[in-house]
């Protein structure tokens, strides 16, 4: 399952082109796992993904979204003790 904590986020604030053709590559997919991260970029991820996914992949079809208490490598780096403490 390909994860969208390997989207990049520009200093826009914006997800980065690049790290969505590297992350789908012109492919739609069943389910992605979503990354536990503060809400915003999690927000932000969620809404590039969609888009490329409805625009610019052959059917449009946008994936599912997974987020079941992933193990350690669906933390990302900075964020373990607000995982630990319930502020994500």
């Amino acid at each position: 399952m390909k994860r969208l904590n390997k989207l990049k986020l520009e200093k826009s604030g914006q997800v980065s082109d690049s790290s969505l053709v590297a992350l789908f590559g012109g492919e739609s997919i069943g389910c992605l796992e979503s990354p536990f991260i503060e809400h915003e970029k999690v927000a932000a991820y969620s809404e590039a993904a969609d888009h490329y996914l409805r625009t610019k992949t052959r059917l449009g079809i946008p994936t599912i979204q997974i987020a079941e208490g992933g193990g350690p490598e669906s933390v990302e780096p900075g964020n373990e003790e607000n995982i630990r403490t319930g502020r994500i």
